[in-house]
């Protein structure tokens, strides 16, 4: 990228920025939270969801001394729940090994859990001014048109074109920002605004008018899953959750239904141990996306008094206060099997 070319990225920034609200009073907490909200989640979905958590928890203090169920709770509707937390094991992290304040270099933020190498450059840029780029897929769209690289791109070499170009900048930050938000609103990955692009000239992709094929597209299949779950109903008021244990594939930790998981010929278990297929009633079927994983669930339902014996953890709760305790989609699309 040219240095003219970084003085019209930077300028153009400055006069299209979005400012949302985690930028508008900046601290170095909301980034880190707003970071890990946006990865692999639509901005426009997020906001709102994201605007609750910080209300929830406002500091690092608030999050750090919450218990895990709460913050599960006010991350609903931002999925990929170990995201929440991964926020909150930081937070106590932060708190006991950097007296709550955040560490201001890239190999001290990646100890933290749950940060990478995207959110410890971020952090470190924006804040304390760290040459080091961010690479997303915004950023891995733009330099793979404008250099034509093939490989989705190399990692290797667009590193070194953005670490050559970041130790020319004053701002690490705000170029990281502005590369960025140019990836969300001018070099779209469908129908990007080539003709006001005002880094057309130096662009391989759009001279060669071959935009479209780039960044090269890699198809991922999909992991197969057979979920089994088992609805055990009480006075057809109260119906049976568990809390799924920790070496479970999906939603460690969260309450669940009982059930049973199979993927690449593996079996999970979640609180059954007995053989409850005679007194359960298949109620139907349902197809989940969970990241690469394609689940094919089966709902049961299962009247609790059938059975001479229940597992000890299972807890009977009002079935009205489902879509309180579930903050996981796929959880509540089972349990509207019932009806």
């Amino acid at each position: 990228m040219k240095p003219e070319s970084i003085l019209n990225l930077i300028f153009w920034f400055q006069n299209n920025r979005t400012d949302h609200f985690f930028r508008t009073h900046r601290n170095v907490y909301a980034t880190w939270i707003s970071e890990i909200a946006l990865q692999q989640t639509r901005l426009a979905a997020a906001l709102p969801p994201l605007q609750k958590f910080l209300d929830c928890f406002p500091d690092l203090q608030s999050l750090a001394v919450a218990n895990e169920e709460q913050v599960v709770q006010c991350w609903q509707g931002l999925g990929y729940y170990n995201r929440a937390r991964n926020l909150h094991k930081a937070a106590r992290y932060i708190t006991e090994n950097h007296s709550g304040s955040f560490p201001n270099s890239v190999e001290e933020l990646k100890k933290v859990p749950g940060i990478g190498d995207y959110t410890a450059a971020a952090i470190a840029s924006i804040h304390f001014n760290v040459k080091v780029p961010v690479i997303d897929g915004n950023v891995k769209r733009i330099f793979s048109r404008l250099h034509r690289l093939d490989y989705n791109p190399a990692p290797e070499k667009l590193r070194d074109i953005l670490t050559h170009i970041i130790n020319h900048v004053q701002e690490p930050g705000e170029f990281n920002e502005a590369i960025m938000e140019f990836g969300q609103k001018i070099c779209l990955p469908s129908s990007p605004a080539c003709p006001s692009c005002f880094l057309q000239e130096e662009c391989i992709a759009f001279r060669e008018n071959v935009t479209a094929a780039f960044p090269p597209k890699i198809k991922k299949e999909k992991t197969a899953v057979a979920w089994d779950i088992y609805l055990f109903t009480r006075d057809k008021s109260h119906i049976g959750i568990i809390r799924i244990p920790e070496d479970f594939p999906f939603l460690r930790g969260h309450m669940g239904f009982p059930g049973y998981l199979t993927i690449k010929d593996n079996t999970f278990s979640i609180g059954i141990d007995m053989d409850v297929q005679p007194k359960a009633k298949l109620s139907g079927n349902f197809k989940h996306t969970i990241m690469h994983y394609l689940i094919s669930a089966s709902v049961f339902v299962v009247p609790a008094d059938s059975l001479s014996t229940l597992p000890d953890e299972i807890l009977f709760i009002p079935i009205a206060q489902l879509g309180a305790t579930f903050p996981s989609s796929f959880m509540l699309k089972a349990a509207a099997f019932l009806n």
